[in-house]
């Protein structure tokens, strides 16, 4: 561990890749500005004062917006509402806030771990010497982007059309009484004020939305974090093939000798080892909050879009499809992300047995073993230890949605 966190703090004379800022910003340039927003990306140890109070600002009044959303929905539900059809209409968007509440709760308290993880990702970039090297974790970065400005999109897309669209396309104030009420996508029982007359209204919608964008900059900045690591592990893992593949007769690149090669080759691999076991140990809980709360949204998400349907509220269906579709998306990538990386992993192992080992000498040969050996250990991005996330259990978690949402359908009609 200590020669890790020497490697990790060079002196600037030690830089193979004086770009490796530049490098650093482009790959990570997405997850550090969602995170910042939220207050939740590490803070340098060079850091001004300023930049340290900040995140707890930010911290302190993400939580107090979560808390406001959170308490009033379930006090509404719990102690005032009466009609079984509204509650149940409240508990899938207050089941996607706790949700979120817990994924951001989880993301702070494993701060000390993303930051090594990162740390991790700076010293590769740092240690690049070859433009091969360089090409391929550029082409997985470039990957990474283009899938989190995806679920960026599908996420905020979805995310705007409920907070925003749908109340206030929702028509007049709904009759109660001999009073008008104007609707909330999350209402709340608030005990010390009336939420209903202006500007209280006024006040709490816009915090509501406020409190949306939290929820879903947690989500897609979770999302980014994870790809743009998991793609960085892949693209170490094909530097590694790279290397096995010119093991036997070298490289142009390279003055070195079989021995050296060889070398590099499993600290390497050892070395991506290490990054992906910090990884998981740093995402697994948030991983598993993230499964729990994509089966239990994709349920709600369905019943309500087929209620919706039911009495054709265009708006409506269209929130509930746009959230069923990123809810799905979201879940999708993150297995996508995690059957890759164990197919990354296979491949040194499928590479080892191809390269022309019988070229070596009989003694290096046996060397080649270790290689193998160390290729048979798969890494795996797991929720919470309990399932890894591959296609197959993708499969799994939309299973489970389906019977929950039979389930729910069956008890409501």
């Amino acid at each position: 561990m200590g020669r890790e966190e020497a490697r990790e703090r060079q002196s600037p004379e030690h830089v193979q890749n004086k770009t490796y800022k530049s490098d650093v910003e482009f790959a990570m340039q997405l997850s550090h500005c969602l995170l910042k927003i939220i207050g939740t990306w590490p803070v340098t140890s060079g850091a001004s004062r300023m930049e340290k109070i900040r995140p707890k600002i930010l911290i302190a009044t993400c939580c107090f917006l979560l808390g406001f959303l959170i308490v009033p929905c379930w006090l509404n539900i719990l102690l005032k509402e009466d009609d079984g059809w509204l509650r149940l209409k409240m508990l899938g968007p207050l089941n996607f806030c706790t949700m979120a509440l817990m994924k951001y709760c989880v993301l702070i308290s494993h701060g000390n771990g993303i930051t090594h993880c990162i740390r991790f990702v700076e010293t590769d970039w740092r240690n690049v010497k070859f433009d091969e090297d360089w090409k391929i974790m550029t082409r997985n970065a470039k990957l990474g982007r283009y899938v989190t400005i995806l679920c960026f999109v599908f996420m905020y897309s979805a995310g705007t059309f409920f907070s925003l669209v749908m109340p206030l396309t929702s028509g007049n104030p709904l009759p109660d009484g001999n009073v008008s009420v104007r609707p909330f996508n999350f209402p709340g029982y608030y005990v010390f004020f009336d939420a209903q007359p202006s500007p209280n209204y006024e006040v709490v919608f816009s915090l509501h939305f406020i409190c949306t964008f939290v929820m879903f900059t947690t989500t897609t900045g979770i999302y980014s974090l994870a790809i743009m690591l998991v793609m960085h592990a892949c693209g170490q893992f094909q530097i590694v093939m790279s290397r096995l593949e010119n093991l036997v007769n070298g490289n142009e690149r390279e003055c070195d000798t079989l021995e050296e090669r060889l070398t590099v080759i499993v600290e390497h691999h050892l070395r991506i080892f290490r990054f992906s076991a910090r990884m998981e140990k740093a995402l697994h809980q948030i991983w598993l909050v993230e499964v729990m709360s994509c089966t239990t949204s994709i349920c709600f998400a369905g019943y309500y879009l087929m209620r919706e349907w039911k009495h054709s509220e265009r708006i409506s269906v269209l929130t509930y499809i746009s959230l069923l579709v990123s809810f799905i998306f979201n879940i999708f990538m993150l297995c996508y992300i995690g059957e890759i990386l164990i197919e990354q992993c296979r491949k040194i192992g499928t590479i080892s047995y191809m390269i022309d080992w019988y070229d070596l000498p009989k003694r290096k040969a046996l060397d080649l073993v270790l290689v193998i050996a160390i290729s048979n250990r798969v890494t795996k991005m797991t929720a919470g230890k309990f399932m890894d996330l591959t296609l197959s259990n993708f499969c799994t978690i939309l299973k489970a949605s389906v019977a929950y949402f039979n389930m729910l359908r069956n008890m409501t009609t």
